[in-house]
């Protein structure tokens, strides 16, 4: 169940970027795209004319929003796309330090730099995969792209030491998840 421990995790860190987009078998509108990103992510009101031009521009980047993690690999591309256009490398990572320190308790300045630093310093496939998946993640649906991105947050997260105490389902009540995502057994 480390999976779910990370579902739960991302949640929490990022926001679940809401489900009203993917409520319905139809794309959502530009608009309510870049409404549901820039939410989700907790962008500024300057974000939104970008994110909806990007989606306007990009409808299968709209569809991806409808169908979350069960979109095809050209609509997560497109998404990606849109993300990557008015999303920069430097404001995701400030996205993923500020929200872990609001919502992972222990999360001080020193972990908060760690996680800034590494997420910037991402590859960009890799800093694609978590902001794709965090787009997209929440559906309910654990497809390969929860994987990918669990493997991605478990590693993050391991490298700047932020733990998330989690109750493993599996494991009963006195054990948690430590940052690698393992359920590990607590006295």
């Amino acid at each position: 169940m480390a999976l779910l421990g990370t579902a739960v995790l991302i949640a929490i860190v990022v926001g679940v970027l809401g489900t009203a987009c993917r409520s319905s078998p139809d794309a959502p509108s530009a608009g309510a795209a870049a409404q549901t990103v820039a939410s989700g992510f907790g962008l500024s009101t300057d974000d939104r004319p970008c994110l909806q031009q990007a989606f306007s521009d990009h409808p299968d980047a709209r569809a991806a929003m409808a169908t979350g993690g069960e979109s095809t690999t050209a609509q997560r591309e497109s998404l990606r796309g849109v993300l990557e256009t008015c999303i920069s490398p430097t404001e995701l990572a400030a996205i993923v330090a500020r929200d872990a320190a609001g919502a992972i308790p222990g999360t001080d300045p020193a972990r908060q730099e760690c996680l800034r630093t590494t997420v910037d310093g991402f590859d960009p496939d890799t800093r694609a995969i978590l902001l794709v998946g965090l787009a997209l993640s929440g559906d309910g649906a654990v497809t390969q792209l929860d994987v990918d991105l669990s493997s991605v947050t478990s590693k993050l997260f391991s490298a700047c030491n932020v733990q998330q105490d989690s109750p493993s389902p599996d494991a009963g009540p006195t054990s948690n998840v430590d940052g690698t995502g393992s359920a590990v057994s607590t006295p």
